[in-house]
C-alpha cells in the first residue's frame, strides 16, 4: 500500500500553519518528522542527508516547464529518442524515452544529484529508477509520446498508402499511349 502505483496519489504533510488554520485549545497533535533522504550529491563531490523540501525543489519529476522529442521515421522506435526536458528554473535535462519505465518498483530510498537536479536511484545509487513509482510524471510524458506517435505513424503509413495507389495508377495510365522508345528502362537507358 506504501508504493504509488499509478492508481493512487501520493500525499505529503501538510502544516496547518501553512494552510492558515487555527490552533485548537486544548489539542496538541503529535509532530511527525519531515522525511530524511540520502543524497549522493556529484555537484557538490559529497554523499549527505536532505529533507523533503530540498529534494522536491530540485526533484527531476518536479517543475518540469516543457519538453521537446525528435521524431523519427516511420519505421524507427520512439523509445530509442531523446525527450528533452527544461525546468521552471532554467535547468536542462535528456533522456532517452526508453529508460522511463511505465511500471512501477520500489520506492527510491536513496537520490543522486547531478547538473542542479536530483534523480532516484536504486540503494546502491547505481540505477537511476525513473518509473511510475518514482517519477509519475515523467511517465505520464512517455505514455502521451507514445499516443501521439501513434497517430503520427497512421497518418504516415495512410500517406504512403495513398501515394503508393496513385503511383500504380499514374504507371498504368502513363504507358498507355507511350511508344518502346519513349520508356526508359531499369539502370536509366533508353529503349529503342
Amino acid at each position: 500500500m506504501g508504493e504509488n502505483d499509478g492508481h493512487h496519489p501520493r500525499v505529503g504533510l501538510v502544516n496547518a500553519a501553512d494552510i492558515g488554520l487555527p490552533d485548537v485549545p486544548g489539542v496538541e497533535l503529535p509532530t511527525v518528522d519531515e522525511h530524511y533522504y540520502t543524497l549522493d550529491d556529484d555537484d557538490a563531490g559529497e554523499c549527505r542527508g536532505i529533507y523533503q523540501r530540498e529534494l522536491d525543489e530540485s526533484y527531476v519529476d518536479n517543475h518540469i516547464d516543457s519538453m521537446r522529442i525528435l521524431l523519427p521515421d516511420l519505421w524507427s522506435n520512439i523509445d530509442d529518442q531523446t525527450l528533452y526536458l527544461t525546468y521552471s528554473n532554467g535547468l536542462a535535462y535528456e533522456v532517452q524515452l526508453g529508460h522511463i519505465d511505465f511500471h512501477g518498483g520500489a520506492m527510491a530510498s536513496r537520490y543522486h544529484k547531478s547538473g542542479g537536479l536530483i534523480f532516484p536511484t536504486d540503494e546502491h545509487g547505481s540505477q537511476y529508477l525513473l518509473n511510475a513509482t518514482n517519477t509519475p510524471n515523467l511517465v505520464a510524458i512517455k505514455e502521451h509520446v507514445h499516443e501521439e506517435w501513434a497517430k503520427v505513424q497512421h497518418q504516415r503509413l495512410e500517406i504512403a498508402e495513398i501515394v503508393y495507389s496513385f503511383a500504380q495508377v499514374m504507371s498504368k495510365y502513363s504507358s498507355l499511349d507511350a511508344s518502346p522508345a519513349d520508356v526508359i528502362q531499369p539502370g536509366g537507358s533508353w529503349t529503342e
